[in-house]
């Protein structure tokens, strides 16, 4: 038979067991994931024109893992614009991940699941946040008001479809300008021949310029030896004016030497009179002798 003392020893040995026990899976619990409640952590803050069920305690996310949670939400002071204000405690582990040009949006686990708040994480360039410091918060798809409207959108596809329907049923049959198109095979064959219309006319089109190629060819040939001879030309201008220029020939003295440039002046006037001489009494020069 046992002692009295011997039970209570065993009872109290279990019960102490136990108390650590659940010591160990409370400050596990607590210290476990990214929004232990007693890891050190800073606050970040944003704005979101509406929640949609989003809620205190809700997890906050850096692609894909938890790193805080929401602590606080509350209307801003400017109602006006609709603003809420949603304060989140992240993790300092995992503080240096959010940047000046981070930002912050709703999404939901499963269609119609828990929200939880998705953070992009910043660029390296960015400058740091402190502690309470705002980054910009993405609008939220309304996903109430895309399921409202989602009946209407069934109807509007419905109608679409048979109105599809419809058409396809009409070219099938031949109907109407595009079912003549698929049926009538007049617009192949008169499509074939327009074709080779067109080949043919493109192959008189190159024919055409090719010639047209040629004569300017030939033009520009006939231009270059123009250009050729109007240098020459003008080479040998360029020489008779230098020679005259420096005097030589007959034309270089005329325009160099004035004594005799006054001289042929002067003979030539002298011709002028003998000239008008002679015509006003031609007698005085010809004489006629009859034998």
């Amino acid at each position: 038979m046992k002692r009295t003392g011997d039970i209570r020893w065993g009872g109290l040995k279990l019960g102490i067991v136990a108390l650590i026990a659940i010591g160990l899976l409370l400050w596990a619990s607590l210290m476990g994931g990214g929004s232990s409640v007693l890891r050190p952590k800073n606050t970040v803050r944003t704005w979101f024109p509406a929640l949609a069920g989003l809620v205190v305690g809700s997890p906050v996310w850096i692609n894909g893992v938890e790193v805080g949670q929401v602590s606080d939400i509350a209307l801003d002071r400017l109602v006006a614009e609709g603003k809420i204000i949603v304060s989140m405690g992240i993790n300092r582990k995992y503080w240096n991940l959010l940047r000046q040009d981070s930002k912050a949006r709703l999404g939901t686990v499963g269609l119609l699941g828990d929200k939880y708040v998705e953070i992009i994480a910043g660029t390296s360039a960015s400058p740091e946040l402190k502690s309470g410091d705002f980054i910009l918060g993405e609008r939220p798809v309304d996903l109430a008001s895309t399921l409202s409207s989602t009946p209407e959108l069934l109807k509007n596809a419905n109608e679409l479809l048979a109105r599809l329907s419809s058409i396809a049923e009409q070219i099938d049959a031949g109907r109407g300008s595009i079912g003549k198109l698929f049926r009538d095979d007049r617009f192949y064959v008169e499509s074939r021949d327009a074709i080779a219309r067109i080949k043919e006319l493109s192959g008189n089109l190159n024919e055409t310029q090719k010639k047209v190629g040629d004569r300017l060819v030939s033009l520009a040939a006939n231009l270059d030896s123009l250009a050729s001879a109007m240098n020459s030309t003008t080479a040998k201008m360029d020489s008779f004016f230098t020679r005259v220029e420096k005097g030589e020939g007959s034309l270089g003295l005329l325009a160099k030497d004035e004594k005799l440039y006054s001289e042929a002046h002067q003979t030539l006037n002298e011709l002028k009179r003998l000239l008008a001489d002679i015509q006003k009494n031609p007698k005085k020069y010809v004489k006629l002798s009859i034998f």
